[in-house]
């Protein structure tokens, strides 16, 4: 959904308010036309229901989320850095949406059903975005990797798998240890093995 006028971005800006103060189930569309100061049926020129809303506030999160982790990527020539700094701002971005909308994660899971497709091509883009960075490790001898595709599939989904629950973690500097511990062990699965020169019979 494009955000056509400025009353367009105001209602979207007042329902990310209320989704992050109640949830999405506590917020009604009453609720976003009155702190907008607008009739409801204003609303609807724009959006059929709450969950086509909410799926618009979901993808520009996730939108932001993505041009700060492409420029944490650009920013770092090497392969290695630039995983790292994918890890590192996908996960920070994460922790800070999930704080952000803590009444959102409380009923992420009875939520996450209508925001699939959203989240799907989400994925498709990080798969995309981490077969690039393993593509430069390969090419520069960084990296022994069989299956590329594999490699990358496997590697968002372990993200996804902890994702949850590390972006509900308090302690900014336990969530980075994990982070870091997270990397080592997948960099100790990528890394170039050195070969070992044949010793003399």
């Amino acid at each position: 959904m494009k955000l056509r006028d400025e009353k367009a971005r105001n209602i979207l800006k007042v329902g990310k308010e209320l989704f992050a103060k109640f949830g999405m189930h506590k917020t009604t569309m009453d609720d976003i036309a009155r702190k907008a100061g607008i009739a409801k049926g204003t609303i609807y020129l724009y959006y059929r229901n709450k969950e086509e809303f909410f799926m618009t506030v979901f993808k520009d999160e996730l939108d932001k989320i993505r041009v700060e982790v492409e420029t944490a990527v650009n920013a770092v020539d090497d392969a290695e850095g630039k995983f790292r700094a994918y890890v590192f701002t996908r996960m920070r971005c994460i922790h800070k949406l999930a704080t952000l909308y803590e009444p959102f994660m409380e009923d992420y899971l009875e939520n996450y059903a209508f925001l699939e497709s959203i989240r799907q091509d989400y994925n498709n883009y990080e798969v995309e975005l981490i077969k690039s960075i393993l593509n430069l490790g390969l090419t520069r001898e960084k990296f022994e990797i069989k299956n590329i595709d594999f490699a990358a599939f496997s590697i968002v989904m372990a993200l996804k798998g902890v994702e949850y629950y590390w972006g509900r973690e308090k302690d900014e500097k336990l969530l980075a240890d994990r982070i870091d511990s997270m990397l080592d062990m997948i960099f100790n699965g990528l890394n170039k093995r050195q070969q070992q020169p044949a010793q003399a019979l």
